[in-house]
């Protein structure tokens, strides 16, 4: 449900709340007395009203208040997602743009390899068991599928 459905509800119940206390005034007030509230409303219960209308317009400014919050904060952090679909939007664009400049196969000599992939393409190539390779170089299974997929090997225990 929408704040400001929630704003909307809570003055029409204090209008609609209002609008009562005038109508059982109105219905209550005789012409022929000088009184102008009937005998059982007293100056207590008047005094009780006021107060209950004083908090219920303290409460909807509280209500206003934190909706005035939560609508900031609610714009902070759609700027922030915004900002986060952005800058991997420019991740993934400049991931493609390296992707393309890759050869196909094999491995480039770029920085992020580890000797331990070359090792085990190296162990690949002379023919050494996918149980062997993964002992040696310390590499997961999954690790070893991706190199010989790279090296464009079949993904069979040699």
């Amino acid at each position: 449900m929408d704040v400001s459905v929630l704003l909307v509800c809570l003055i029409a119940v204090d209008v609609l709340l209002c609008a009562a206390v005038i109508f059982l005034l109105v219905q209550n007030i005789s012409p022929k007395k000088k009184n102008v509230f009937p005998d059982g409303i007293t100056d207590s219960n008047l005094q009780q009203l006021q107060e209950m209308l004083s908090r219920s317009q303290e409460d909807l400014q509280a209500f206003q208040d934190a909706i005035s919050v939560g609508q900031s904060s609610l714009g902070e952090l759609i700027q922030r997602g915004d900002e986060q679909e952005r800058s991997l939007r420019a991740i993934i664009a400049e991931a493609r743009q390296e992707g393309s400049r890759r050869p196909a196969r094999g491995f480039s000599e770029e920085p992020g390899e580890t000797q331990r992939y070359k090792d085990a393409a190296l162990l690949i190539h002379q023919g050494k068991t996918d149980q062997e390779i993964i002992q040696e170089c310390n590499i997961t299974e999954g690790e070893l599928d991706l190199i010989k997929g790279l090296l464009g090997i079949r993904n069979e225990n040699v």
